[in-house]
């Protein structure tokens, strides 16, 4: 099964992806609950599964290489990864009373770093830095972490946990950005919640991203590079600080 879907071209794939999941976001939050549920589930199970099976052939020498001036370009990474703010107000739609929602945060935040975390250990202490297959041969070569992964466990189990791993975590991480991108962006133009104009907004979203996509895995790195690193800073820290203090103070 996992040596067919490798062998599905990327533009077929990525296309089939958004046929699947985008209507999920079309629905609105209280279908998208379900499917996520589901997912949030398998990709639970899996990753538990590959850290106990996995953690076995982590070597420790490779976790001691230290680059402070490298580390400084993951701010912009790092800033996207807790970038969760634009999902709020449709978080709040859905759970329904402030309470809820400050646990969801402190719960989903806490638990999201746990599994960076050990991901990203994982990763760099079976992956080596350098070499064949190391980790920055696969940044030239514009790929995931995960193929070298799957070369270095040489594992049939390991490799589908973490492609499982990989699929659930994208696709949650889709499901939730693209509700709060779709809703933000009705909310700023002022369009009526309606299913047919939630589709609209998916169709001017995601086509031109699946084709900007589609030339190079490097624009998304570079997205990340420059939007995390002006774009989400902004969006992301300093908004909503203002905000607040516009609010705290129209509110007392």
């Amino acid at each position: 099964m996992s040596e067919a879907v490798d062998r599905v071209p990327v533009s077929l794939g990525s296309f089939l992806f958004l046929l699947l999941f985008v209507p999920f976001i079309v629905l609105g939050p209280k279908i998208l609950g379900v499917g996520n549920t589901f997912l949030t589930l398998g990709l639970m199970v899996s990753f538990l599964l590959l850290i106990f099976l996995g953690i076995t052939k982590v070597n420790p020498s490779y976790l001691q290489h230290v680059d402070w001036k490298l580390g400084f370009f993951s701010f912009p990474m790092f800033i996207t990864a807790f970038g969760f703010h634009g999902v709020l107000p449709s978080l709040y739609s859905y759970v329904g009373s402030k309470k809820k929602l400050k646990k969801a945060i402190l719960m989903g935040t806490s638990l999201t770093f746990l599994i960076y975390l050990s991901w990203q250990l994982m990763v760099m202490g079976i992956v080596p830095l350098e070499g064949e297959k190391g980790l920055l041969q696969t940044l030239q070569l514009d790929q995931t972490a995960i193929t070298p992964l799957i070369h270095f466990l040489q594992s049939p189990i390991l490799k589908v946990l973490s492609q499982i791993f990989y699929f659930t975590a994208l696709t949650t991480s889709f499901l939730g950005v693209g509700l709060g991108l779709i809703d933000f962006l009705l909310d700023s133009f002022k369009i009526k919640q309606k299913k047919i104009n939630r589709l609209l907004m998916a169709f001017l979203i995601y086509l031109p991203a699946l084709w900007v996509a589609e030339s190079s895995l490097r624009v998304f790195y570079l997205s990340l590079k420059y939007g995390g690193g002006i774009s989400c800073l902004y969006l992301l820290v300093f908004l909503p600080i203002l905000f607040y203090y516009k609010q705290k103070k129209a509110f007392p």
